[in-house]
């Protein structure tokens, strides 16, 4: 019996790059190109984790016309906010801060400009490495997001010399203004 396809796990690699923008990269959607050429290479990541997340819902209250109880007049959603988490194993000729191109060792408070990811998981392909993976005669896509207005919010190194490989890996937490899909 043959293993079934799934879409679980396909071979591929998330490859990173980065931007380090100035203001008119913060404020302008616009700005943010969508070539990857216009980014520096990272590498890859160990694991790459994007949370979005809505602040609980408020509701905004009225009188009623009879001045009893307060009664909510209507709901509205809260506010998003974009978490990224990143973990990437260290490669000896630059750490993970070196490679975003930032001189700041392990001190994140010295970043002085938000950084744009790009991250971008190319199309899987067939155990030759060059025919597209499909199933079904549907081939699969490339998919890129792009991450603006990234400043780190916590940077950790581990090296645990009782692993097997004993990798140096490097994680850092940051916050973002959005994720786009491109």
């Amino acid at each position: 019996m043959a293993s079934p396809n799934t879409r679980t796990r396909l071979k591929g690699i998330v490859t990173l790059r980065v931007q380090r923008g100035g203001a008119d990269l913060a404020d302008r959607m616009s700005a943010v190109p969508t070539d990857p050429n216009a980014y520096s290479l990272v590498g890859a990541a160990t694991k790459i984790t994007v949370t979005e997340t809505r602040s609980d819902n408020t509701q905004r209250y009225e009188l009623t016309g009879d001045y009893q109880a307060f009664e909510p007049a209507e709901t509205y959603p809260g506010k998003v906010s974009y978490e990224v988490a990143l973990d990437r194993t260290d490669l000896y000729d630059a750490n993970l801060l070196e490679a975003f191109g930032m001189d700041v060792g392990s001190n994140i408070v010295k970043q002085l400009k938000p950084l744009t990811i790009f991250v971008e998981q190319p199309v899987p392909t067939e155990d030759d490495g060059v025919t597209p993976l499909s199933i079904d005669g549907t081939e699969f896509k490339a998919r890129t997001l792009i991450i603006p207005g990234c400043w780190l919010n916590g940077y950790t190194a581990e090296y645990n010399i009782d692993d097997a490989d004993q990798k140096y890996v490097l994680s850092i937490t940051m916050v973002a203004r959005t994720v786009i899909s491109v």
